[in-house]
């Protein structure tokens, strides 16, 4: 069973006030990936946390309509500055995947920065490239987790339109609009 009040704990220990956060998603994002992203992303910056997120490559036309989805930064854009945002972070957190490779051309810098990393997914086998790794493969998303992380950090459930908006983009993506459960 998830233990979102241990994995919650361990992330908090590694969350500075005045420190850098940098969400990354894979390359070829699909809704859980940037669903994942986008509801952290509001999450930390309804609690003031400095927070900047980054996509290895394009997203796909039909998650541009999403709130935030103009702040990702895309690696193959954008490379100077988003070697400098990973650089300047204090803490990376990726979403959704389970091996550095899915970072593209921006693996080689994140696995050589000296910020924590944190892994948030739910794939089977997760490589141990990362300080923690939140993952559990009996979960239909890594939306899901987020959801039960952030319910944990906040105390209760964050109720703010675009966090759930985009959780649900992640939920009903990785499940086929509830089709299917755990299959990843």
């Amino acid at each position: 069973m998830f233990d979102s009040v241990k994995y919650t704990k361990e992330l908090i220990k590694l969350l500075s006030p005045s420190g850098k956060i940098l969400l990354i998603c894979h390359i070829n994002p699909d809704g859980d990936a940037i669903g994942s992203q986008l509801a952290l992303y509001q999450y930390f910056k309804s609690k003031g946390y400095e927070v900047e997120m980054l996509s290895p490559n394009n997203l796909q036309e039909f998650l541009k309509w999403m709130e935030g989805a103009d702040d990702i930064h895309v690696f193959i854009r954008e490379r100077k500055k988003c070697i400098r945002l990973i650089e300047e972070a204090k803490l990376i957190i990726m979403l959704d995947f389970n091996q550095p490779g899915r970072l593209g051309e921006a693996e080689k810098y994140v696995t050589a920065s000296g910020a924590a990393k944190v892994l948030i997914d739910h794939h089977l086998e997760p490589q141990n490239f990362t300080d923690l790794i939140i993952s559990d493969p009996t979960i239909c998303s890594t939306a899901e987790i987020v959801y039960e992380i952030v319910s944990q950090m906040n105390g209760g459930s964050f109720e703010n339109i675009h966090f759930a908006e985009s959780l649900y983009v992640g939920i009903i993506t990785d499940t086929g609009n509830f089709e299917h459960g755990t299959y990843t």
